[in-house]
């Protein structure tokens, strides 16, 4: 799955420095087309049916590259679009709540003469300042900093001459892009606390227009349960932006944890309950050598190889080579897997079921929604070097991690009229070792491919940590300004609830109560985007590999478990303003 560059590389040498022993053998053309569909011309000239030839965009060794690009890429910009937004709300927090804190001091300047639009000014300056400070420094820690953290552990699998962050001259943009962009929000946010007049702003405030009566279902609420239900009510912005925060919490959290759960399941899914053997052995010896590994490793033989689908209407007129095709046809390039039995190869409809094929063939899941095909349909398709199509029977959509294509059985490929070529065999790793087939083969063991992942898993705990970090960093913030804007919003209710002879002890439940309830609304909002942001990320995968789902039980709980004590934690802060709140300067107004 990952290559392990310690055991496997190449060698770039003159044919002229080769040993004698060695000889030089020419096994790869390069060519460049005038036009795409002089591939099939470059076949025809080749003529021999052993010989292949694919286009650039199928070739691993590019294909590769170009996705895990296209795949980090995707990745950053969904996150960095969720960061960005939750960044957004914190600064709309913060308005509202440095603007409602200093209404009396707005009130004063309108009253000394000080124009709307000076007020405005004076605002959004404070505003821009702030964010251009913090825009710019995060630009420097991600260009400069976060980079290195992630390439650490990237080195294990790319060579590139120059590990350093690169951004493209438009993207030096981005703080003053994310600082406009908070300065307009801000800028319509002023609008709303500067449009009165002197005597508005210094009076004090009404409770916003809510619902007149409750419900006849919240009957069976407390005092407490009906005043903050009341209080959500009336304050729908801050209640929304609240929700809003713990959704984005959550599901970056759950995001998060899911992604290590599934990548961690990848290991030991492919190498343990999927592909059961220990070893598998390639470049094989004679016949008689075969025959030994076979015995040694009670192995069997397995045939990998590439094929064609042909995709599109098919007509009923065959042309000169038996092939049924129609102009409209196309051909899709896939793997060919084939194997003696499902003894060591597991053919997996989904996590926990396996199957088998019997009378036709298995596709792999991607390649068979990329195509359009289901099960039971019929696919016609040929080997790499066939001369004509073959025509099998979908008997089962399967999930491959590592190859997206066809698997079928010996008997079914050969009963179709073709000739079963083995490449490999795979078994159990000898005891004693493989004796003098160990340098005349190539051997690869699970547990060393299993330990090539593990060391992939490296880049993804960062990645991880750094996902976890920023939810709860961010999250935290938001939730913060949330609160104290809560407790500015029902500063007099509450100076009212202690001349009334409330406990402070109970005003903070009923404070701490309703801060519960949209945590948990939140969260159960929030697991539902966290997993439609996981399925969004995994579709960045490339077409040649296939991860699916898992998630433990301990991820859902995690999830909402520490969204939910960040939640509380932070309203425990909030609330220990309480027992300080002066009812005579609250109640003074009225």
């Amino acid at each position: 799955m990952m290559p392990e560059h310690k055991n496997t590389g190449f060698t770039w040498i003159s044919p002229k420095l080769l040993p004698g022993e060695v000889p030089y053998i020419l096994n790869e053309i390069v060519v460049k087309t005038a036009r795409p569909e002089n591939k099939q011309l470059i076949q025809d000239i080749l003529g021999d049916g052993k010989i292949t030839s694919s286009e650039v965009s199928g070739y691993p060794g590019l294909s590769m590259v170009k996705d895990e690009i296209e795949q980090h890429r995707t990745i950053g910009t969904a996150f960095s679009a969720a960061f960005l937004l939750i960044a957004v709300m914190i600064v709309m927090t913060t308005m509202h709540r440095l603007l409602k804190n200093q209404k009396m001091q707005i009130g004063i300047l309108k009253a000394l003469g000080f124009t709307k639009k000076r007020l405005i000014i004076h605002y959004l300056s404070h505003n821009a300042f702030i964010c251009l400070a913090g825009a710019f420094g995060g630009f420097v820690c991600g260009y400069r900093f976060l980079p290195g953290l992630i390439y650490r552990f990237m080195k294990q699998m790319y060579v590139l001459p120059l590990w350093e962050g690169y951004l493209p001259p438009a993207y030096y943009l981005l703080p003053l892009g994310c600082t406009s962009l908070c300065v307009i929000i801000s800028g319509l946010i002023c609008r709303k606390y500067l449009k009165p007049d002197a005597a508005t702003v210094l009076y004090a405030d009404k409770p916003n227009g809510g619902v007149k009566e409750l419900p006849r279902a919240a009957g069976f609420l407390g005092f407490a349960g009906r005043w903050n239900l009341r209080a959500i009510a009336r304050n729908r912005l801050r209640s929304f932006m609240s929700l809003c925060g713990i959704l984005g919490c959550t599901a970056l959290l759950f995001c998060a944890f899911a992604l290590y759960d599934t990548f961690v399941n990848l290991s030991d899914w492919t190498f343990t309950k999927q592909q059961e053997y220990e070893c598998k052995i390639t470049e094989l010896p004679e016949e008689q050598g075969q025959q030994d590994i076979l015995a040694m490793t009670d192995g069997e033989y397995l045939m990998e190889s590439s094929a064609s689908i042909l995709t599109g209407e098919a007509s009923s007129e065959p042309d000169g080579e038996g092939d049924r095709k129609s102009k409209k046809a196309e051909k899709k390039d896939v793997t060919l897997t084939v194997a003696e039995s499902t003894r060591y190869v597991k053919l997996a409809e989904d996590l926990d079921t396996f199957t088998r094929v019997d009378g036709g063939a298995a596709l792999s899941k991607k390649t068979a929604d990329s195509l359009g095909i289901r099960k039971g349909d019929v696919i016609s398709w040929k080997p790499a070097g066939g001369k004509s199509y073959i025509r099998s029977e979908v008997k089962a959509i399967i999930r491959t991690p590592l190859s997206q294509g066809i698997v079928m059985m010996r008997a079914d490929y050969e009963d179709a009229g073709q000739v079963y070529e083995a490449h490999a065999i795979i078994g159990k790793e000898p005891e004693h070792g493989f004796g003098p087939y160990e340098d005349e083969c190539s051997i690869s063991y699970q547990k060393e491919l299993t330990k090539s992942v593990d060391s992939m898993m490296d880049g993804m705990v960062m990645m991880i940590t750094i996902l976890v970090l920023g939810a709860v960093i961010l999250g935290s913030v938001m939730l913060y300004n949330l609160g104290i804007l809560s407790y500015m919003e029902r500063y007099r209710e509450f100076a009212t609830m202690k001349v009334l002879g409330f406990a402070d002890k109970k005003i903070r439940k009923i404070m701490i109560q309703q801060n519960v309830w949209l945590s948990v609304l939140g969260i159960l909002i929030g697991m539902p985007a966290g997993y439609g942001l996981l399925y969004y990320l995994l579709s960045t995968i490339p077409d040649s590999r296939d991860m699916p789902v898992f998630i433990k039980a301990g991820s859902w709980v995690l999830s909402a478990a520490g969204t939910l004590i960040l939640s509380f934690l932070i309203s425990r802060i909030v609330s220990r303003k309480i027992p300080h709140i002066d009812m005579v300067e609250a109640l003074k107004a009225e």
